[in-house]
């Protein structure tokens, strides 16, 4: 096991170089000096030509670029991401305060996309055919297909404005977090529940099913002893991929329902055109997700023992 991890990390330091060459990208192609940008933030408003060659070389901008990305990338190894331009916050230090709300946010949507997922995709594939089943398959078309942002406004009308259940906005209680992830899991809910119903009745057609069944197992006892835990590599694919891409694309239920987590951190940097904060953003989510990956593929032995960790399947 320590030997596969150290293998599959080796692999993904040309991944997390080449995130690291992106988010260092954003910020040099972006529009506007951040010499002036950071001469601002000190109150000067119009500064001079001296004022601004001079901050560029504090800033070390008239170094090569490669110098600059070498110079960024040590920095951001040891955690240093720069300062806002807006307000002069280490921008590390930010996205440690937030992310604790986002991953909280993250996880109640993925507990909300096995809970429903999981269980209707088994209910689906248990009552093939009946009108369960196109019920269940017609909610969960419905909710992969509905946009986001229009359940949102419909969440809070209903829940908040109608009923007075939910809190509109912020997060005050375990309640704010009830609306955001139900909202941020809807589609998600949908995909995985299609998908564990088409696992699911894939692997009660395979040999091995037939032969437990031709045995005298039960269709339950097939289902769920046999054909369940093969059928959830692909799930557990979707999912934790899900995850890992959930907390860096949560930026638009996090503003709608002003959930202070690092996308509506990222949200309000590009709308001031603040692109250090982007780019710490970007590395931050990056590397976040390559680890979910690293994860899922230690999950994958665990859940079908035929994968081997040495590489094959057997």
């Amino acid at each position: 096991m320590i030997h596969y991890c150290i293998r599959k990390l080796l692999t993904m330091i040309p991944v997390l170089l080449g995130i690291s060459i992106v988010a260092f990208a954003l910020g040099k192609l972006s529009p506007g000096d951040p010499a002036i940008e950071a001469l601002r933030r000190i109150a000067v408003e119009d500064p001079t030509a001296e004022q601004i060659e001079a901050m560029r070389e504090e800033m070390g901008l008239l170094d090569p670029v490669p110098v600059q990305y070498g110079t960024w990338l040590k920095h951001a190894l040891s955690g240093d991401l720069g300062e806002s331009y807006l307000d002069g916050t280490p921008i590390g230090a930010e996205l440690l305060r937030r992310l604790p709300v986002t991953v909280r946010l993250s996880l109640l949507a993925l507990f909300w996309t096995l809970l429903f997922g999981l269980s209707g995709g088994i209910c689906m594939a248990w009552h093939q055919n009946s009108a369960a089943d196109k019920v269940l398959s017609g909610v969960a078309v419905f909710l992969l297909s509905i946009p986001g942002f229009w359940l949102a406004i419909f969440a809070i009308i209903l829940f908040s404005e109608i009923l007075h259940w939910l809190p509109t906005s912020g997060i005050d209680s375990w309640r704010s977090y009830l609306m955001p992830s139900l909202v941020l899991a809807a589609s998600n809910i949908g995909v995985t529940a299609r998908l564990t119903r088409g696992s699911l009745l894939k692997e009660m057609g395979q040999h091995y099913a037939l032969v437990a069944s031709s045995k005298g197992l039960s269709r339950r006892s097939v289902l769920t002893k046999h054909a369940f835990r093969n059928s959830l590599v692909p799930v557990v694919t979707l999912v934790g991929n899900y995850f890992g891409g959930i907390l860096g694309g949560s930026a638009i239920v996090e503003s709608i329902f002003a959930v202070p987590g690092i996308g509506k951190y990222a949200l309000d940097a590009i709308y001031t055109r603040d692109y250090l904060v982007i780019q710490g953003y970007v590395l931050f989510t990056g590397a976040t997700f390559v680890l979910v990956t690293l994860a899922i593929d230690l999950l994958y032995a665990v859940i079908n023992p035929k994968i081997r960790l040495e590489g094959g399947v057997r």
